[in-house]
């Protein structure tokens, strides 16, 4: 039985920074103490299987029980936007909450080293200072390319003798990542110039928080974004001028670490659509997080999770997550594609809401049909 929600979408991927929001429990699971397990599983996830150094919240001041909720589930209280949001007739705090990887006494995942270690290699692409990234390295680790005539290079000095004489031009994007055991991730990854054209792939092995070998291959070839849906990457270019007729969401399954896990997360696409009946993605950042407990009496089904996607993407206005959809941001990202539309076109078209297979697939299941 669906329990209720949570949301996430990503504040600064640069850093890798997740702003959570849209909790939501039924009343009648409300006084167990269940949306302190979800924000904790929640948190899990974020960081170990997606890669997150930071989460951050923020809460209307007078929402006393949604502030005792975040307290217990971590979050160390940092600050406040004095009287940011008029609410209820007046102007309200948001009382700000953050918790970072640190504060978790965990072990790091596999996934969590190799994020970090994008993190490092892209600001030394940016700096020119490789330091922080080499740090990652076991003093005897092995780096290899394969697909261009370099290396091995054996020993984080010969890596950095490497980095300084050929230093890389251009960031990379991970695309997905897979923890394989024994310590193996593998991810396939884009140059940041070409983000939805996949690069190839890296193969990190790793010892607690240090890289002991590191293999990146380089073969090219177009490959959808793991978030997207339908042929959109092998459409041709959109063209300035196209006419903006529709606006939509794609709710997607992300992976799961085990079968048994008693809470799914999705991931949340927004898109719009042309005249010509094509579908152009804006932004593939949000997501939420369902769990779930076994019940014959309650089932997901395709409207509670239609409501969930509206809940992340088009909070009302009697939310309490202090936040709004960012009208002006989609504008400006859809304009960046070669449309014409403005934030008041976008407020006034139809919304869609489109699951992909596997979410129908999952909801055959969920829904107990």
């Amino acid at each position: 039985m669906r329990a209720g929600s949570m949301g996430f979408e990503v504040e600064n991927r640069r850093s890798r920074v997740a702003a959570l929001g849209g909790l939501a429990i039924l009343p009648s699971f409300r006084g167990r103490r269940l949306a302190d397990d979800a924000a904790r599983v929640l948190q899990r996830h974020l960081f170990r299987d997606l890669g997150y150094h930071r989460l951050q919240l923020e809460i209307y001041a007078f929402n006393e029980r949604a502030i005792a909720h975040a307290e217990r589930a971590g979050f160390v209280r940092e600050g406040a936007r004095r009287r940011a949001y008029w609410r209820h007739g007046a102007w309200v705090d948001g009382v700000l909450f953050g918790l970072v990887r640190d504060d978790v006494d965990e072990p790091r995942s596999g996934i969590e080293v190799l994020f970090e270690h994008v993190v490092r290699f892209n600001d030394g692409v940016r700096t020119g200072d490789w330091a922080p990234m080499l740090e990652q390295f076991a003093a005897g680790a092995r780096m290899s390319f394969e697909g261009v005539p370099v290396g091995p290079f054996i020993g984080r000095d010969a890596i950095a003798a490497a980095y300084r004489d050929q230093p890389p031009d251009d960031e990379i994007e991970v695309l997905d990542a897979e923890e394989r055991g024994d310590g193996l991730v593998v991810a396939r990854y884009a140059w940041a110039a070409e983000p939805r054209l996949t690069a190839g792939e890296m193969r990190l092995r790793y010892d607690g928080d240090e890289i002991v070998e590191l293999v990146v291959t380089f073969t090219g070839g177009w490959h959808e974004h793991p978030d997207a849906v339908g042929d959109h990457a092998h459409r041709p270019p959109v063209e300035p001028g196209g006419r903006v007729v529709g606006l939509g969401a794609i709710c997607d399954l992300r992976p799961q670490r085990s079968e048994e896990a008693r809470s799914q997360s999705f991931s949340v696409s927004e898109f719009v659509t042309l005249e010509d009946g094509r579908r152009v993605i804006l932004h593939e950042d949000r997501g939420f997080t369902i769990d779930w407990r076994s019940s014959s009496e309650s089932h997901e089904s395709p409207e509670s999770m239609t409501r969930n996607v509206l809940n992340v993407v088009l909070p009302d206005d009697d939310d309490e997550s202090a936040d709004e959809h960012p009208w002006s941001w989609l504008a400006d990202l859809a304009r960046a594609r070669g449309l014409d539309v403005a934030a008041e076109d976008l407020r006034a078209l139809p919304y869609e809401v489109i699951f992909t297979n596997e979410v129908r697939r999952w909801l055959r299941v969920a829904g107990g049909a």
